[in-house]
């Protein structure tokens, strides 16, 4: 926003809004790592601030020691990277505050990615509080697995599916369990949630009795 006039009035540090200790400092560091670029902010004529990318070499002009610098606006880009950030921050706090038990497993291998705090508390495995377990380990029966999968492959997800898991009051609880395909970073990841229908299928066994 400054005209050429302008511009040449200016040092690096009457366009950045930090202090010129924290700029000096700055480029010492990237310096030492033999660095020649670092990310910072650039005061506009206007007085608003973007985020700049600075591209800095020494070169030499008529005998004098001087500082060549590109620099490349890269507002939207850090807008869009915080916006991502926070957007995936508010899926985690949803994910690991769940009224219900979730986990995630990576396709590729059926190993258990993350699971939420609800999911460690419901599954009695010890094996299962933590990633790295095989998926199926947390279905009672490996066939009830087998068709979980064979269902989120033709369809892509699953609607309560009732089946028994490890886990629960009575390690062997019975359970409506959901699944959806997603991507992660261009992986295929998928989420399976659990609702414990324990007390519901005692009830179903009562009613049966009489």
């Amino acid at each position: 926003g400054y005209s050429p006039e302008e511009i040449k009035t200016k040092t690096l540090f009457d366009i950045n809004p930090k202090s010129r200790d924290y700029i000096l400092n700055v480029l010492r560091e990237s310096a030492d790592k033999g660095s020649n670029h670092f990310v910072t902010q650039h005061i506009r004529a206007d007085q608003s601030t973007r985020e700049v990318e600075l591209y800095i070499c020494r070169i030499q002009l008529d005998g004098k020691d001087m500082m060549h610098v590109i620099g490349y606006d890269i507002t939207e880009m850090y807008q869009a990277k915080r916006a991502l950030e926070q957007s995936n921050a508010r899926l985690n706090l949803l994910f690991e505050n769940s009224p219900f038990p979730i986990i995630a497993v990576n396709m590729q291998d059926k190993m258990i990615s993350y699971l939420n705090s609800r999911a460690r508390e419901f599954f009695a495995l010890e094996k299962i509080d933590k990633p790295g377990e095989r998926a199926c380990h947390i279905f009672s029966d490996e066939a009830d697995c087998e068709q979980f999968y064979r269902m989120i492959l033709e369809k892509g997800q699953v609607r309560d599916m009732e089946a028994r898991v490890m886990g629960g009051s009575t390690g062997h609880n019975w359970a409506l369990i959901s699944g959806n395909l997603i991507t992660e970073q261009g992986d295929p990841l998928l989420m399976i949630s659990f609702n414990d229908i324990e007390d519901r299928k005692i009830y179903e066994l009562e009613l049966t009795k009489e």
